[in-house]
């Protein structure tokens, strides 16, 4: 036999205490005197030392664990992913449009992911914001290639940089003039 049980009389009531290893004794450990009940605002008497480690009860950790459902990251950061991407698109009137297409189609990509783990039963958690995600992607993918074309054309057409308009708030198309 490995371990021998602790003699009954070796714990205070109670207590739980380990097996002894072979060839040794029992660790003497007095029982903590209660602390006696004071008044209002009087001190009290010093906590007892906690045990050493190891010495704890054996349910510690494995007692109060949950389950948590597994959840659906992939989800969440397609719909980010894509909001994002809109968002940018929006305050950069288009120009971040090289930004904001790879991040839109990380987005599909992590929204369809998202979706699939939810339709299959592996998570019950945002399928709908799976869904969203996907759909906000599209429109931003489609969105950032519209604003790319529309910067591109406005540039080569010289509608973007051209301030020599006789007529104020008036642009004239860039003039490839010859030799």
């Amino acid at each position: 036999m490995a371990h021998e049980a602790q003699p009954p009389d070796s714990a205070p009531p109670g207590a739980w205490l380990p097996p002894v290893p072979p060839g040794s004794s029992p660790p003497s450990v007095p029982p903590a005197p209660a602390p006696a009940p004071t008044a209002w605002g009087q001190p009290t008497a010093p906590l007892a030392a906690p045990a050493p480690p190891g010495w704890g009860p054996p349910w510690a950790t494995s007692l109060y664990y949950s389950y948590r459902e597994p959840g659906n990251d992939s989800g969440v950061a397609g719909f980010c992913m894509s909001l994002g991407a809109v968002i940018l698109l929006i305050i950069t009137f288009g120009l971040a449009a090289f930004l904001a297409l790879p991040l839109a189609v990380a987005g599909v990509i992590l929204s369809v992911r998202g979706r699939r783990r939810f339709t299959r039963g592996e998570t019950t958690q945002h399928g709908g914001l799976a869904r969203a995600g996907f759909w906000i992607g599209l429109f931003a993918i489609l969105a950032s290639l519209g604003a790319t074309a529309g910067w591109v054309l406005a540039i080569v057409n010289g509608h973007a940089f051209d301030t020599s308009s006789p007529v104020p708030n008036h642009q004239t198309p860039a003039v490839i003039r010859p030799p």
